[in-house]
């Protein structure tokens, strides 16, 4: 098996022991809706997801954290899109070896709504410090690969100092990732709302349960929050 399959088939049954969407209502299900893999044709394999201001309220949660630290992961948190980032190669040795945070930001481009966006050198030291202790969640269902997980900061506050995209409300983050500057652009969308936060939807004219993101039925054309 080539170095590239081995660790596309890592990630692979990492993603497919997730519990499904329509099954949980938890951080998990928010992590498999939201994965997004892309690979080289070099054996580089990366993993970007966009953790939404739900999913670490739902971790805080689960982890059962004083509830005066959850209050400050609901107000802090909103001011930033936070996506956590992997990539990776088997050396020689058939051991996993992982790109730097400053490896990956120099690789990424993101635009949220369409509005190109940098990845912040700074943030809130309260949400640097929750984040290194909530992420643990994720790291350990990558179970050895998580050592190379990184996180990125993303500014999500308008000029009146609003949060512009949740995970429950409709709105759109872009990735265009290059694993190297003269190789090809790996296009990365999420579209919210989530179907693991949201909920689904349901088609007015046939009753089918749909996903939250999806604006018509594609069955009967039908266009959602509408009747036909």
């Amino acid at each position: 098996m080539t170095m590239s399959r081995l660790i596309s088939t890592a990630i692979a049954l990492v993603l497919a022991l997730l519990p499904s969407l329509a099954s949980a209502e938890n951080s998990s299900a928010i992590v498999h809706e939201t994965a997004r893999p892309i690979k080289s044709g070099d054996g580089r394999v990366a993993s970007f997801w966009w953790l939404p201001q739900e999913y670490w309220e739902q971790v805080a949660r689960e982890l059962a954290i004083p509830a005066e630290e959850q209050e400050k992961v609901r107000v802090a948190f909103r001011d930033y899109l936070l996506v956590a980032a992997l990539e990776s190669k088997l050396d020689a040795a058939q051991k996993p070896t992982y790109a730097s945070i400053a490896e990956i930001v120099d690789r990424a481009a993101f635009y949220r709504n369409g509005k190109k966006l940098e990845v912040l050198r700074e943030v809130n030291p309260e949400v640097a410090r929750l984040t290194a202790s909530l992420v643990y969640l994720l790291r350990a269902s990558l179970s050895g690969l998580g050592e190379g997980l990184r996180v990125l900061p993303l500014a999500n506050v308008d000029s009146k100092g609003n949060p512009i995209l949740a995970g429950a409300a409709p709105g759109e983050l872009r990735l265009e990732y290059r694993f190297d500057d003269s190789g090809p652009v790996h296009p990365v969308m999420w579209r919210a709302p989530f179907t693991a936060i949201a909920g689904t939807t349901k088609c007015p004219k046939g009753g089918e349960e749909l996903e939250a993101s999806w604006a018509y039925c594609p069955w009967h054309g039908v266009k959602l929050g509408e009747r036909p």
